[in-house]
């Protein structure tokens, strides 16, 4: 707003002085090509960890200690908090006594297979009906036994060894049975005690408490996550940026990060851009990562302020009325020992009223902003400096 207040009472004044006498030189408003970089937007963001993890206990229970508070430096392994085990630990003894039934039922039907004990009576009537199939069988050829006592004793036959079959498949699937029983209580074992082991909640990565929302005595299931630790070493700030304006954005680009809180400004880089723009918002998460030498002091959850960068190296910045378009070019008339010249220049990017120059012009040359009459080649003027 001053910035208008001032180039209007800037033109007035161009335009009272024009008046008051022809003889007197044109009067124009300049202003010194600065060196910079283009107003960037300013995206509102907090600090975070990159290496989060929200702690969840894989059982339910009452929580008997408590080891864990927020700020308090932790280790890879350290119990965080305990739930009550009494219940647990009699599970496990019931599930050790399930595995010792199983295997001595395995252990009998094994031995009954060994020694095949089960299936004596039905090999001595198979072996018994054989022979008596043989005998019948000779004395038919010898004319002394008809047709159908040969097909009577060969049924006997058949059936007698139907039901060794049986009596084999039954003795083979009493072991599998068997086997699949102890397989079962071994598992049971083994739930039960991975059960009692989850009574210990551990860290799974070494760093720093950020949150614990926790006492001796709350009940916890899987479906919370009361405490949350992170690591401190590897710090960023992720912000929103209109689908628009993404093309603009790239990895390793540069940024700055200024800590609401002290002011302190902090340097950054572009290190993750989503795949995929939020069709709810229309806008693209970015992620910038601070410099592992920069972040003593800044503490995650501190708000700050982040700009994006377009080059690292910073450019010329000249407002933007100060350009003229005409046969196909770009042009600004600067001021120099009472006289304007005009110069073609290149420009780039054009932002919030300001323009870069990439070519033409140097740091501190002074260009036209106003002018209360027509310029051209050569003419002499008075200036009025406006920054």
């Amino acid at each position: 707003m001053k910035k208008v207040i001032l180039g209007a009472l800037c033109l007035l004044l161009l335009l009272t002085f024009a008046g008051c006498s022809s003889q007197e030189l044109p009067l124009v408003t300049v202003t010194p090509v600065k060196s910079g970089m283009l107003d960037t937007t300013a995206y509102r963001s907090a600090i975070e960890a990159k290496e989060t993890v929200k702690i969840t206990p894989a059982i339910s229970g009452k929580v008997t200690n408590l080891y864990a508070e927020a700020g308090k430096s932790i280790q890879a392994g350290d119990v965080l908090f305990t739930l009550d085990r009494e219940t647990i630990a009699l599970q496990v003894k019931q599930a050790e006594a399930g595995l010792n039934a199983a295997n001595v039922a395995y252990g009998n039907a094994k031995a009954s297979f060994d020694s095949e004990s089960a299936v004596i009576p039905a090999q001595v009537a198979c072996d018994e009906a054989q022979k008596r199939y043989d005998q019948t069988l000779a004395l038919f050829q010898q004319g002394f036994e008809s047709q159908s006592q040969v097909d009577a004793a060969k049924a006997a036959l058949d059936t007698a060894q139907a039901q060794l079959q049986t009596a084999l498949r039954n003795l083979r699937s009493s072991v599998d049975s068997a086997a699949a029983q102890v397989q079962s209580a071994q598992a049971a074992l083994d739930l039960a005690r991975k059960s009692f082991d989850n009574c210990s909640v551990t860290a799974p990565i070494s760093g720093e408490v950020l949150s614990c929302d926790l006492h001796v005595g709350d009940m916890v299931s899987p479906q919370s996550s009361p405490l949350t630790l992170f690591s401190p070493g590897e710090l960023l700030v992720k912000i929103q940026v209109s689908e628009t304006m993404i093309s603009r954005v790239s990895l390793d680009m540069p940024g700055e990060i200024t800590l609401s809180a002290t002011g302190a400004v902090i340097p950054a880089r572009v290190s993750r851009i989503a795949a995929a723009v939020d069709t709810a918002t229309g806008m693209v998460e970015v992620e910038l990562a601070l410099p592992t030498d920069s972040i003593e002091g800044v503490f995650v959850g501190m708000m700050t302020d982040v700009r994006l960068l377009d080059r690292e190296s910073r450019g010329l910045i000249i407002p933007e009325k100060a350009v003229i378009q005409e046969e196909g070019g770009s042009y600004v008339y600067l001021f120099a020992d009472g006289q304007v010249e005009k110069r073609l220049i290149a420009t780039g990017d054009q932002r919030n009223g300001n323009v870069e120059v990439t070519s033409g012009l140097a740091a501190g040359e002074l260009v036209v902003l106003q002018s209360s009459t027509p310029l051209s080649e050569g003419l002499l003027v008075e200036s009025i400096p406006v920054e």
